[in-house]
């Protein structure tokens, strides 16, 4: 049903309605517009509902969509060819469950798929990355979103960066730069005008 995962929508979309029919799901099924209209009226809602429980009830929300998104992902999974390949989409799986852990790191990955650190660490050298920048580049999408989406206005950007899973705003703030180019509060000025 879903075209795309949790993390996509929590990444990159402005949701409304339109782009959850047109993009996220594939077609116009009674099923798809009642979903895209429960993601609609869920992030509608936001700005009324006190702001200490946005994250709650966004978190709620997905656990009641995840399911159709573990069907994609398990689709995904069973059509890989290595167990090196299955391995760096269970790594992934890790990283996107457990990402807001600052103190999350390879040995922990490795421990949870009872695997070894070098193991675990060629499933991503093989896709040309480490597990560490992947961690790093999940963590970054997630703030870049909520310094963009209205919903978030009101976190500070040190608050947003811990949410990430960063421990220091002065760390969160570099790897930002040296990612997307501009600081996180440009980002944060540059989504006013949107």
């Amino acid at each position: 049903m879903a075209l795309l995962s949790e993390s996509y929508i929590l990444t990159h979309t402005k949701y409304d309605q339109e782009l959850f029919c047109g993009r996220i799901f594939r077609s116009e099924s009674i099923a798809n517009k009642l979903f895209s209209s429960v993601l609609t009226t869920t992030f509608k809602s936001l700005p009324f509902l006190p702001l200490d429980t946005h994250e709650l009830v966004l978190d709620g929300l997905f656990s009641y969509l995840r399911p159709s998104f573990k069907e994609l992902e398990v689709n995904t999974a069973l059509t890989t060819q290595t167990h090196l390949d299955f391995l760096w989409y269970k790594g992934n799986e890790v990283i996107r469950k457990r990402f807001k852990d600052p103190s999350l790191q390879l040995s922990d990955i490795a421990a949870e798929l009872t695997v070894s650190k070098r193991y675990l660490s060629q499933a991503f050298r093989q896709r040309g990355t480490t597990v560490h920048k992947q961690l790093m580049a999940f963590r970054l999408k997630r703030a870049s979103v909520m310094l963009s989406e209205e919903h978030c206005r009101h976190f500070s950007v040190e608050e947003i960066a811990k949410r990430s899973g960063f421990k220091q705003v002065s760390h969160f703030s570099r790897l930002f730069k040296e990612e997307f180019g501009i600081t996180p509060s440009e980002k944060r000025n540059q989504s006013v005008f949107y």
